[in-house]
């Protein structure tokens, strides 16, 4: 997901998880990202360690704030679960990792 400062959703979608695949996503907004916030996981080293080297501001959160975060949403959906990390990364209410 990509949002504006305001908040605002610019870009919702799904990529395969890959880390070519999460560059190429993420490539058309490259200059104005401030964080790119990935949950700790099997893929996010891979995946967070590939932007890295691509120069992209990257953010491994961990994966049990994220839950304690999200554990009052009624629907859990993939989609309903990126827009609460989206949410999370761009208030900045999260711990690194």
């Amino acid at each position: 997901m990509r949002y504006r400062r305001t908040g605002e959703m610019l870009w919702q979608g799904k990529v395969l998880g890959d880390p070519d695949a999460v560059t190429a996503a993420l490539q058309r907004w490259r200059d104005d990202l401030v964080r790119v916030g990935l949950e700790a996981g099997a893929t996010s080293e891979w995946i967070g360690g590939h932007l890295v080297d691509e120069g992209f501001p990257v953010e491994c959160l961990e994966s049990r704030h994220v839950k304690a975060a999200l554990g009052a949403m009624t629907v859990k959906t993939d989609q309903n679960d990126a827009q609460g990390i989206a949410q999370i990364v761009r208030t900045g209410w999260f711990k690194a990792i």
